[in-house]
């Protein structure tokens, strides 16, 4: 663990190259493209192929009467195990990304929210039939309807039993609705991304439900993983007009570019096998450019897991005029939420610059408005005098 997070500690040299094609010639990417969709479909069948391979060749030693692979080259029985072992590897990558059982307990004990806090533990149906466990954090009765209604996706790790929530929930007086992916704490199914994007999508569904919030008020946060599950959900169509605003924390341009980032110092050409082999891929950076809504991006200049560089890269992607990135000096992966009052106090003024404007907003209609503009939610942001 020492080890991929010095790797990860490691800083690029700038961070426009995370969301530039690595590969310019449009032959080669499509190529590329072909032989990685290849690589998938015999990965899907490559456990039992692997199987079916060694007991053919421990049939063929064992009798030689048997001369199954006698008349194989040697050098296409080598590469066909390679493939083989690699598609393997290909099916074990849920495995590398989800960590459902980390801590040991996190399967089996889901921590409840303080006993001043109100909530509802609630199940929520995905539209395949997946049952999903969550917390409803809810304001006072009297606070509820008016309070703006968070969304919180968590990253690939734990449970909705983590304590982060709790600053947001006092400092910026919102309900929040904790989700548990499937597969995690008390959550049917086993997790996929297309799974998590049907969790996000049952969430936002549970909430235009409800009675007693205020639906034009709800807002997508998404840590680490929960990142990527907040810019695809604000992306799609049927909710794009329903999203107030959008949170991400800590979260990475696509799975590819983090798991280079981890690898590449490892052996040379390890580091391009998620180019062209990666299963989960989570392409955030391809998709932020559509969200529309106001979008707040935050980061820890100390992250062991996501380079700090990948905020910047997503925040320049964008292209929204109504966003603003915050850098939280020292905070890590996991703890950026609570070294400084500065996390809550900008997701704070974010939350008022959003939901206080008293006249709506259309897109700017020239380069030098959007920049006004920009910098306006930037101000807003990061400007802290007039929060105390």
């Amino acid at each position: 663990m020492k080890f991929l997070s010095s790797l990860a500690s490691r800083s690029h040299s700038g961070y426009t190259r995370l969301i530039k094609p690595s590969v310019r010639n449009s032959k080669v990417q499509a190529i590329i493209s072909i032989l990685g969709k290849l690589f998938c479909c015999i990965a899907e069948y490559s456990p039992h192929a692997l199987l079916l391979v060694t007991v053919l060749y421990k049939t063929s030693k064992d009798h030689p009467f048997i001369p199954i692979l006698d008349d194989v080259p040697r050098y296409v029985f080598v590469t066909s195990i390679i493939i083989l072992f690699l598609g393997v590897l290909y099916k074990c990558q849920d495995l590398l990304l989800y960590h459902p059982s980390m801590p040991p307990s996190s399967r089996v004990y889901v921590p409840l929210p303080p006993p001043n806090i109100p909530y509802d533990d609630v199940f929520i149906t995905t539209s395949d039939k997946v049952k999903l466990h969550a917390y409803f954090i809810k304001q006072q009765e009297n606070e509820i309807q008016d309070a703006p209604t968070l969304v919180y996706f968590h990253g690939n790790a734990g449970n909705i039993g983590s304590p982060s929530y709790i600053p947001l929930y006092m400092t910026c007086h919102v309900n929040i609705l904790l989700v548990e992916y499937r597969g995690y704490g008390k959550s049917e199914g086993s997790p996929s991304e297309g799974g998590l994007y049907l969790d996000g999508e049952a969430a936002l569904l549970y909430l235009f439900d409800r009675q007693d919030i205020n639906i034009r008020k709800v807002v997508l946060f998404g840590h680490s993983l929960g990142g990527a599950v907040a810019i695809h959900l604000a992306t799609r169509s049927e909710f794009a007009d329903r999203i107030a605003a959008v949170i991400v924390e800590n979260t990475f341009t696509n799975i590819q570019a983090v798991a280079c980032h981890l690898f590449r110092n490892i052996l040379p050409f390890v580091s391009y096998l998620p180019r062209w082999a990666v299963k989960n891929k989570f392409l955030s950076s391809q998709k932020i450019p559509d969200i529309q809504c106001p979008l707040l991006l935050i980061y820890g200049d100390s992250d062991e897991v996501v380079p700090s560089e990948m905020a910047r890269a997503l925040h320049e992607a964008s292209r929204n005029p109504r966003s603003a990135v915050v850098e939280i000096t020292n905070g890590t992966h996991n703890d950026t939420w609570c070294v400084t009052p500065l996390y809550r106090i900008s997701i704070a003024l974010f939350l008022r610059k959003v939901f206080d404007l008293t006249e709506d907003r259309t897109e700017p209609i020239s380069s030098e408005e959007s920049v006004s503009l920009s910098w306006e939610w930037q101000n807003a942001v990061t400007d802290s005098t007039g929060f105390f």
